[in-house]
């Protein structure tokens, strides 16, 4: 009995010390800049020393903050690589975890029982977390991490923002679809299918400024 309650309190002591390892990981990949990401790579790989079991959760972690946080995606992947290069299955882990995050999104209903405030803030989050995984898959083609996800989630977002009633909103997803477009495909012509997208959404949109930032995803500029 007295070693069963020794072993107990041992590995209830270990969970702590995870979670600790957890919460101050997060703490780290909550204060990334452009500026310290040696220092946060540095923090955290520390952090998981001899703890190998926790790859998998801070790799999901790290994604969940990309497309949260889409402005530093490519400070959380740089991250991401620098630590985890060498784990097995590193882009099967992300493949699935970035399939599942697609999933969520599409598959969250907006709730039509509540007020119409709520449910075009419910609209924003949803185009917003679009916006996110769109960088996202982005970012990882361009790494050779991840393969054929781009062009189902920029149809996805292109058909988001034609349907948004929100001016700012339409013209946040352009800016989105501009910046992809520009670093994904640089200079050179864009598939067909995305082409035909975006001139029926441009010849739809009665808003000056958005109808002239698809123009310029179209003239390539």
């Amino acid at each position: 009995n007295n070693k069963i309650g020794k072993n107990k309190y041992y590995r209830n002591k270990n969970i702590s010390k995870d979670t600790l390892s957890i919460k101050e990981i997060n703490s780290y990949l909550n204060k990334l800049t452009d500026r310290n990401v040696n220092k946060i790579t540095n923090g955290i790989r520390l952090k998981l020393e001899k703890k190998p079991y926790l790859n998998n959760m801070i790799i999901i972690n790290i994604l969940d903050k990309c497309i949260h946080q889409h402005q530093y995606i490519t400070y959380y992947i740089q991250v991401l690589l620098n630590i985890f290069k060498d784990v097995p299955d590193l882009n099967s882990i992300i493949e699935t975890h970035t399939d599942n995050l697609y999933k969520k999104i599409n598959t969250t209903d907006i709730n039509t029982e509540q007020s119409e405030y709520l449910q075009f803030c419910d609209k924003n989050k949803q185009l917003d977390l679009l916006i996110g995984y769109s960088i996202l898959i982005t970012e990882l083609e361009k790494c050779n991490i991840l393969q054929n996800k781009i062009i189902d989630g920029l149809n996805n977002l292109i058909n988001t923002i034609n349907g948004h009633t929100s001016d700012e909103e339409r013209y946040k997803g352009c800016q989105c679809l501009y910046n992809i477009f520009k670093s994904f495909y640089e200079d050179n012509i864009l598939p067909q299918g995305f082409i035909d997208k975006l001139e029926t959404l441009k010849n739809k949109e009665k808003v000056m400024k958005i109808k002239f930032k698809i123009m310029d995803i179209l003239e390539r500029k």
